[in-house]
């Protein structure tokens, strides 16, 4: 048979509609079967030249309203806890009519050899997907009758739905039936496609987020001539985007060194998919990528790891390390070479060392729940012995080295590696922002969850990122406002801007911020007479090696809104803008599929007209109807306080030190100060030409720190 297309099927595909099957389509279109092949391809209906465009109304005799009445499939629940999936679909029957729903992860049209759902007037299973809700196989006047959707409790022959629930009717106009299933995730993501035997889902993964998408197809079938079966049905077709993402977020917490001559500095944790020999991602088990430098106060003491030492100690014991994929050399002539640098305080030369291992870890996900990260905080350890070598040319010859008679040093790193699992459809599917980091100066987590808080005038580094992961591909985060206040407003969508402006200060602000919340409106202007302590860099940073999740960094120096450790906010407003050169992309409005399958030459219509179905009180939505809506992000972390002997100035945000002593940014303490021009005698003028060279040597130390 040949399939005439109507004007809708010109148009081009949602974003959001990626194909499972590897065509795409809109998301709903209008086509109809109108003669048989073997009768177009002789011609012997039509004796003369036959013309007709797509859209053209050629007659006002072709219309169809078997569709005027009828009702919708809806998602009523798609989540999952502690592993176990509930998938909950609320099917609408129309008492009266003869129709029949059919879910199915596949069209209804599925393959070219007209194996389709319904033919010669029986409904066939076994011409549906293994995961459809077409269980059983029923001839024609049963499965359109209203009695033939039953309360049932069992796969019957299929893979998946395993509940069905009739609805009761009540005073409303359709009966709510619902069809479920409730089990595994694993039995939902083995979905298989009928014909190709693939799975009906489509993976997409980053280094920080896997997803799967699939088109679960809902088709409402109804017969054109309910008294002769064979003439064929008509049915309407729409889809549910389903969606299932994994995010994946690796947290240092604290690094630690049992001996004084080991100082570790944490440098990156990066947790990364795991892919199975099919090419599959497998979320029970998580990359994680470290990395640290160690210090030794020395220029020619050096570190070397110990072979096999290293370890992971899950907090959980559900959780383990399955393999130390990559650790450093075990030997001096080959241990990363040691970069001799200036100490920050008195300029003495330092040997600095840079560490990569990379572990393969288990992670148990069955305790998942929708929306709730899964924890698997442990303790990496690593044991060092230490060496002194010989010095050549002001480098350290790894080659004359001799080990040192001191305990073996233990550096121990604690890590959080969360994971959470988000369910959503395409219509209820949204922009989420999502910390991706935020550490003080030593590299150290400093976010709600860290062990330790912040100190004034301590840089902070703030690392943001958004989901859908396939968005970054054309789009990237725009700062418009950041803002820090006292108090966990972190539950407030607006955050520290319902602030009082005396708790608060304002580190970025751009002439275009346009943010709504609960009918208020904030400006670039209502923040001019707030106190400003401006970021000192902000930016997109762009995916690569060194940085495989593209993120907006902010970076600012903390100031002291309280004398007492306490609870801050801080709290952004992002634009998500196209990046140079990509093209942006809309959400096109949805379609239906009508179909006409036409069996004998009786049925032959005499020319084609769109088909209209009553629109539905719903209005179906796309994440990208979202994209130019700005977006607030709202984090928290914990002020240390003043140092004990300090006051707090709150109108100028500082901690003022005694008298005689002032604030260091370095040791976030306050430190005696060195008068520099008292000349009453020689010995006082010898202190003042030492502190005035004291003061040149830690400025020039901490410029060399900040280029290394």
């Amino acid at each position: 048979k040949v399939i005439s297309i109507s004007k809708t099927d010109l148009e081009a595909p949602s974003l959001s509609s990626r194909s499972v099957d590897g065509r795409q389509s809109c998301t709903m279109y209008c086509c109809m079967v109108v003669l048989p092949a073997l009768l177009l391809l002789h011609g012997d209906l039509f004796p003369g030249r036959v013309e007709a465009r797509f859209g053209s109304d050629i007659s006002t005799e072709n219309s169809d309203n078997r569709f005027a009445n009828m009702g919708q499939v809806t998602v009523k629940q798609w989540s999952v806890v502690n592993g176990q999936v509930d998938l909950k679909l609320n099917v609408e029957d129309t008492p009266g009519e003869p129709e029949a729903w059919i879910l199915d992860f596949q069209p209804y049209m599925h393959n070219d050899n007209e194996q389709w759902p319904v033919e010669d007037g029986w409904l066939w299973s076994n011409q549906t997907g293994e995961c459809s809700s077409v269980h059983t196989s029923a001839e024609f006047y049963n499965f359109l009758n209203d009695t033939s959707f039953q309360s049932k409790s069992d796969k019957g022959g299929k893979s998946l739905f395993n509940a069905y629930t009739r609805g009761t009717l009540g005073n409303a106009t359709r009966r709510p039936d619902e069809v479920a299933y409730s089990g595994p995730l694993k039995t939902l993501l083995d979905c298989k496609s009928q014909d190709s035997n693939h799975s009906v889902w489509n993976m997409t993964s980053t280094e920080d987020e896997v997803e799967f998408r699939t088109r679960l197809y809902v088709v409402n079938v109804r017969p054109k001539n309910y008294n002769l079966p064979l003439k064929g049905i008509s049915f309407v077709q729409s889809h549910i985007e389903l969606i299932w993402r994994l995010y994946r977020t690796a947290l240092a917490k604290v690094i630690i060194s049992s001996s004084g001559l080991l100082r570790p500095v944490f440098e990156y944790a990066i947790v990364s998919t795991v892919y199975d020999v099919n090419g599959d991602p497998d979320w029970t088990r998580a990359r994680l990528d470290l990395r640290f430098i160690t210090i030794t106060d020395s220029n020619t003491q050096m570190s070397v790891y110990v072979n096999a030492s290293a370890n992971y100690t899950a907090e959980n014991p559900l959780h383990w390390l399955e393999e130390v994929v990559s650790a450093p050399p075990v030997v001096p002539e080959e241990t990363p070479w040691c970069q001799l640098v200036p100490h920050y305080i008195d300029g003495g030369l330092q040997c600095h060392q840079i560490w990569d291992f990379i572990f393969l870890l288990h992670i148990n996900t069955s305790s998942l729940v929708d929306g709730e990260p899964v924890d698997a905080t442990g303790d990496f350890s690593f044991m060092y012995d230490m060496y002194t070598c010989n010095v050549t040319n002001g480098y350290v010859n790894r080659t004359l080295c001799t080990k040192d008679a001191v305990p073996t040093t233990k550096v121990s790193a604690e890590i959080t590696i969360q994971t959470t699992v988000e369910l959503t459809d395409a219509e209820a599917d949204v922009i989420t922002l999502h910390l991706h980091r935020m550490v003080g100066a030593d590299n150290e987590d400093v976010s709600v969850n860290g062990r330790r808080g912040v100190a004034h005038l301590e840089n902070v580094t703030v690392e943001v990122k958004f989901s859908p992961a396939f968005l970054r591909q054309d789009y990237q985060l725009e700062l418009t406002l950041f803002i820090v206040c006292i108090g966990n407003v972190t539950e407030h969508p607006a955050g520290c801007l319902v602030a009082p402006p005396d708790d608060r200060y304002v580190a970025w602000k751009e002439p275009h911020l346009l943010f709504k919340y609960n009918g208020t409106t904030w400006r670039h202007n209502d923040f001019i007479a707030d106190y400003q302590q401006p970021l000192y860099w902000q930016g997109y940073v762009h995916e690569s090696a060194n940085n495989p999740t593209p993120v907006h960094r902010s970076q600012f120096t903390n100031l002291a809104l309280s004398a007492q450790s306490a609870s801050y906010t801080i709290t952004t407003v992002f634009y998500l803008v196209a990046k140079n050169g990509a093209r942006r992309k809309r959400a096109l409005p949805a379609k239906h599929i009508i179909m006409n399958k036409v069996v004998s030459s009786d049925d032959i219509p005499t020319s084609e007209t769109v088909l209209d179905v009553p629109g539905s009180p719903r209005t179906r939505r796309d994440i990208m109807d979202t994209i130019d809506e700005p977006r607030s992000f709202v984090t928290a972390l914990r002020f240390s306080g003043c140092p004990a002997n300090a006051r707090h100035d709150r109108y100028n945000r500082e901690c003022e030190c005694p008298d005689n002593m002032e604030y260091s940014s370095l040791t976030f303490s306050c430190e005696k100060f060195v008068e520099l021009f008292d000349t009453d005698n020689e010995e006082s003028g010898a202190s003042t030409m030492i502190a005035t060279s004291f003061i040149i040597l830690l400025f020039l130390s901490t410029l060399q720190v900040i280029q290394w």
